[in-house]
């Protein structure tokens, strides 16, 4: 997992501050692509009110979300890439149905 400069909960904490939603996880996972190996972290947002349409909106969040990283994490040199994944869920009876934005960082 990640290092960070602060605690776990104070990073998660801006991170929800910049998206402007209570429900964010930071996540880890490898595997291997292309015959190479990777190592990467995720940070999960689930937002109830994503619209998929804006791109460019969960992009600049993105963004914002990259300068935090950068700061509060000080172990980036050991891993490859990291996922910001923007998450709605909607429930209809027994059928969940999600959508996903996500952006890859490569480190």
């Amino acid at each position: 997992m990640p290092v960070m400069k602060s605690s776990n909960e104070e990073f998660l904490s801006k991170v929800e501050k910049i998206v402007q939603v209570e429900d964010v996880n930071i996540g880890f996972e490898s595997g291997t692509k292309n015959g190479k190996s990777f190592l990467g972290f995720t940070i999960q947002i689930n937002d109830p009110n994503l619209n998929i349409g804006e791109e460019q909106k969960t992009q600049s969040l993105a963004d914002e979300i990259e300068r935090v990283v950068n700061q509060e994490i000080l172990n980036l040199n050991e891993y490859d890439l990291y996922k910001v994944i923007f998450t709605s869920k909607e429930i209809d009876g027994s059928i969940e149905k999600r959508r996903q934005i996500i952006i890859t960082k490569m480190l």
